[in-house]
């Protein structure tokens, strides 16, 4: 299928479950939306203050002006939960978006460094969408489509999938669905895998905002597996091992929590898969930057390249990229490019940086700008350097 097609029918602009929820909150308690019969609202004490306004809104959506009266409208316990737990990218991220930085329109602007974007290729994306055979819009685009995506997209996704990620058994459109974002199916595993109150263990250190994305609405648990700084056998740090992963989830049965699911991001071996399948958990496989791999000896392999010893356990996530003949080793020159520029740039600061080899971060120690090594302190000069310090000198 071409990309056209794939543009057309399958990406939509809907944001996800969570960032919808969220984004709510904060219109309304911009008073960016119209609020009506909110004098005699109740609420309960220990809901939040922007539980409250959601409260607000949803009985205003819910109510055809002037039909009826205002009355008590308590939010539920779960919408109380999702609306007061503070989540620390987010509220940084809605601190800084109506001052961020621009080479032209706002040159002291303050660099975003806490959300995940790349603008490697956006004027090779936009100028592709510009163009006139772009979008090709037929009356069944008006309609509804099955829930998990259209047969079309996923025989063409199988055929991309199979030819990038070379599985040990081929893709079938039926293994594959489709969603609007890997936080979205993030958020759907969350709450057909689990229950309430369930466990998935996840290595750390990782993607801060997975606690956000299973806790909002599935209400899961986030328990970590910290990986070891000391090096193993073969010379890694932060490896993950078979025994540290066992010992975690015994040390949790033992405490009286449900395993239920492990989530992992990046490369795993046979032993620990055996591992999870022994204990019968569901495996979860973030692999959104598969394609997005740099470094001379650098190789993406995918789990789906091993004999999966539990196959309807085993769920792999990735994020769609199209055009793949022109996008792709464009886009693996530049992020080359700008990683080792990213790295010169830090090092000569003094900051000991981790090797990478894939995905859109940097892992660097903060320890040498930190009078005391706790956590307050870092969370204090991070939130320094990612509100207060403007680009001047950043070329």
């Amino acid at each position: 299928m071409s990309s056209r097609n794939l543009i057309t029918r399958y990406i939509k602009g809907f944001l996800p479950a969570e960032r919808r929820k969220r984004d709510i909150l904060h219109h309304i308690s911009q008073n960016r939306l119209p609020l009506q019969h909110h004098k005699s609202v109740d609420f309960r004490p220990q809901a939040s203050s922007q539980a409250a306004v959601l409260g607000l809104v949803t009985m205003s959506l819910l109510t055809s002006e002037g039909k009826q009266k205002a009355g008590k409208l308590l939010l539920s316990s779960r919408g109380a939960k999702t609306a007061s737990f503070r989540d620390f990218l987010y509220e940084s991220f809605l601190s800084i978006e109506d001052n961020l930085y621009g080479a032209d329109s706002n040159p002291q602007g303050i660099v975003n460094m806490s959300t995940s974007i790349s603008c490697l290729m956006e004027d090779e994306i936009t100028s592709r969408l510009m163009q006139g055979d772009a979008f090709n819009v037929l009356s069944l685009h008006h309609h509804y489509f099955t829930f998990s995506g259209t047969g079309e997209a996923k025989i063409s996704l199988t055929d991309f999938l199979n030819r990038h990620f070379h599985p040990v058994k081929p893709i079938l459109p039926n293994n594959i669905i489709i969603a609007n974002g890997v936080t979205s199916c993030l958020d759907a595993l969350g709450h057909v895998l689990c229950d309430p109150g369930d466990v998935n263990i996840t290595p750390t250190p990782v993607y801060s905002h997975i606690v956000t994305e299973f806790r909002d609405v599935a209400d899961v648990c986030i328990e970590p597996l910290v990986l070891s700084q000391e090096e193993n056998s073969e010379g890694m740090k932060f490896s993950l091992s078979a025994e540290a992963l066992e010992d975690r989830i015994l040390e949790l049965q033992e405490g009286g929590r449900r395993n239920i699911s492990s989530l992992i991001y990046g490369n795993i071996n046979s032993l620990t898969f055996s591992l999870i399948s022994r204990h019968e958990l569901h495996f979860i496989c973030d692999e959104i930057y598969a394609l997005s791999v740099y470094g001379e000896n650098a190789v993406f392999q995918s789990v789906l390249t091993l004999d999966l010893p539990d196959p309807r356990r085993t769920h792999v996530l990735w994020a769609l990229i199209w055009c793949d003949e022109f996008y792709l080793p464009t886009y693996k020159k530049r992020i080359t490019g700008s990683y080792l520029f990213a790295r010169r740039r830090l090092e000569e600061m003094g900051v000991t940086v981790k090797t990478s080899q894939a995905g859109l971060f940097l892992w660097f120690s903060v320890q040498p700008f930190l009078c005391h090594p706790t956590e307050e302190e870092e969370m204090s000069k991070t939130v320094y350097y990612m509100l207060t310090k403007h680009t001047r000198g950043y070329n």
